[in-house]
């Protein structure tokens, strides 16, 4: 399990990589606003996070549509914690400190993890463990 965490937080950094390199192409020599630029980087990261996670994070064989349902609620699910870290750390200290998004990052990243490993790829995991995979 260390191993495909391990691996789960290498293609994090490459999926912000890439999120960062669509967002400030968009922005430069597309001329995009911000928002549209940022929501085209995010897709690109996310389809990035999906395909690199399922490929070499998880080994999934067969990543279809409902995989990448699931794949999106994990994601929901643990942005939307992040945001509850973040926003309850900020009000009841009554300041805006960066390691409050620390702390959601983290956060994040944990809810994210487990979300991939038992219930976006979930099917993998089983048939590894029974000698199938």
């Amino acid at each position: 399990m260390l191993a495909s965490f391990i691996r789960f937080l290498v293609v994090g950094a490459v999926n912000t990589s890439a999120s960062l390199v669509v967002i400030l192409f968009a922005k430069e020599a597309l001329k995009a606003n911000t928002a549209g630029a940022n929501a085209v980087g995010y897709v690109v990261g996310l389809m990035v996070s999906f395909a690199l996670n399922g490929s070499w994070t998880f080994r999934f064989r067969s990543a279809g549509p409902g995989c990448l349902l699931r794949f999106f609620v994990a994601f929901g699910v643990s942005y939307l914690a992040n945001l509850a870290v973040v926003f309850s750390l900020s009000k009841a200290t009554e300041c805006d400190s960066f390691w409050w998004q620390v702390a959601g990052a983290v956060v994040y990243s944990g809810l994210f993890y487990c979300g991939c490993r038992w219930y976006v790829f979930f099917e993998n995991v089983r048939a590894t463990r029974s000698g199938r995979a």
